[in-house]
């Protein structure tokens, strides 16, 4: 009974240290966003050279770079092409054969786009930007390619929530 009893609690801590990192919950009140992350994530606002400001939540844990910020403009009336493209070309730093794939997306409503990057370092990166009315976010998972599909990155990406107001 000794015995088996130790194999027990051998496998049960075997899968606890396996198991992947909890995840803690970042709210970006003043856009109305969270995400959840593996690892922590440091938090500081920047101010834009156009006006206003962004806030940018990023960290770093098995080989990703875990990236989230949001953007209030009184300017941005919603979504439209011109406004993705201005992104695009900021995410692949204006260069077009960088551009692996991009799809339209939506959360909660709001259109986005997702795409994937592959940097000139080999470096990868995939990200999503929403735009809505005042508002825009990103969440952002950059490393190896392997590292970008990793289960970590996936939920980081896919845990984006919109905060419902009261």
């Amino acid at each position: 009974m000794p015995l088996t009893l130790s194999v027990v609690l051998s496998a049960a801590l075997a899968a606890q240290a396996s198991a992947a990192p909890e995840a803690r919950r970042y709210r970006a009140e003043r856009c109305g966003i969270s995400v959840a992350s593996p690892f922590k994530l440091s938090h500081e606002r920047r101010a834009l050279a156009v006006g206003g400001s962004v806030d940018l939540y990023t960290g770093e844990g098995g080989g990703v770079t875990f990236r989230m910020s949001c953007a209030r403009d009184d300017a941005i009336h919603g979504p439209s092409e011109a406004l993705f493209a201005t992104y695009r070309d900021a995410f692949t730093d204006h260069d077009p054969e960088r551009l692996i794939s991009e799809r339209p997306i939506t959360l909660d409503s709001i259109e986005g786009r997702e795409l994937q990057e592959e940097a000139p370092d080999g470096t990868h990166s995939l990200g999503r930007v929403y735009i809505g009315p005042k508002v825009t976010f990103i969440v952002l998972v950059s490393g190896s390619l392997p590292a970008i599909a990793s289960d970590d990155a996936v939920r980081f990406l896919d845990s984006l929530r919109v905060e419902k107001s009261n």
